[in-house]
């Protein structure tokens, strides 16, 4: 293949063993650029998502032009960066304008880099890992690779994202910042940790743990130090819940020999049936006032129904009655 530099005249020779033959070529002067096409013409992305854009170039009949160096620019690199073939990258939240520039004729693109308000698991991409989206799902980004992941935790301030993992073999939490960035194991020991839950002020982490023979509640500072046990029976404790003013932990415990739900102080202490009775209750929910627990239980039949209780246990009163089981309550904030 032949590709012309410069204008002018040159003799291509091909040769093989005693033969050889020859050929005249001449190079003309490049087509003028007529016109400059950035695609796509906009783009939204969340950090860590990149895009590729692509340019066109045309003749001013319009006929499109073998591909030539382009320039390309950010107006706003504090926001977005552009490299040397065009793939733009967000920095911050904002807005950018890339453009591509050539024979003095440019073409440009809005770049609008939002921030994550969903996380979600996802197998898109072979493992199930932890994606973040924006407000109406256009920009979507990968935070974790090359492992699988179960479970996801926002931080209160929206700022970081606990997950666990079997990257270490065991199931183990993480933490991440919510651009991806600064991943880092918490737990870290030959057992199974799960179902992590941020205190109010972020400056602690509930989970479960089977570390010392079977599930206990133990609460960690965010960094991963000081993981302490809470509970400590021969029966399985699960799913903690922080009190809004953090205070307290509601969670699901087996000892009674099914389950209930319990609630003790933050430190472990004054750990209290608030269900107490013989039916299984689950999935406990504080109000925002921190007044009340929401929660399931099947004490009235064949289906689970959603309660209601005082936080001292007190006024256990059924709030739905179906043909069919209502699970998971969750107040709205």
């Amino acid at each position: 293949m032949v590709t012309g530099v410069t204008p002018g005249g040159v003799t291509v020779t091909a040769t093989s063993g005693a033969a050889s033959g020859t050929a005249a070529v001449t190079v003309g002067p490049a087509v003028p650029v007529a016109s400059v096409t950035v695609t796509p013409g906009s783009a939204t992305l969340v950090i860590p998502g990149t895009v590729q854009l692509a340019v066109a170039l045309r003749d001013a009949n319009g006929k499109l032009l073998y591909p030539r160096p382009t320039t390309w620019t950010s107006d706003n690199t504090t926001v977005a960066r552009v490299d040397a073939n065009g793939l733009v990258t967000p920095v911050a939240v904002g807005s950018a304008t890339v453009t591509a520039t050539r024979e003095g004729l440019s073409g440009a693109t809005a770049i609008t880099v939002d921030a994550p308000v969903l996380a979600f698991l996802s197998e898109r991409d072979g493992s199930q890992g932890v994606y973040v989206t924006n407000a109406d799902g256009s920009a979507v980004a990968r935070l974790t690779s090359n492992t699988w992941v179960n479970e996801l935790a926002w931080s209160p301030n929206g700022q970081k994202i606990a997950f666990v993992s079997d990257l270490n073999v065991y199931y183990e939490i993480y933490v991440t910042n919510a651009d991806g960035s600064a991943q880092a194991i918490l737990t870290n020991n030959a057992a199974y940790n799960l179902q992590p839950a941020w205190s109010p002020d972020g400056q602690k982490i509930a989970f479960l743990s089977d570390r010392d023979g079977n599930y206990e509640i133990y609460a960690m500072n965010a960094d991963g130090s000081a993981q302490t046990r809470l509970t400590n029976n021969p029966a399985d404790d699960y799913a903690p819940v922080w009190s809004p003013d953090g205070q307290k932990i509601a969670f699901v415990s087996l000892r009674d020999g099914n389950y209930e739900i319990y609630v003790m102080n933050a430190d472990g202490s004054a750990q209290t049936n608030l269900t107490s009775n013989a039916a299984d209750d689950l999935a406990p929910a504080w109000s925002p006032d921190g007044l009340k627990i929401a929660f399931e239980s099947i004490r009235d039949g064949n289906y689970y129904r959603i309660y209601v209780m005082n936080a001292d246990g007190s006024a256990q009163t059924r709030l739905t009655n179906g043909a069919a089981s209502d699970l998971l309550p969750r107040w709205r904030p």
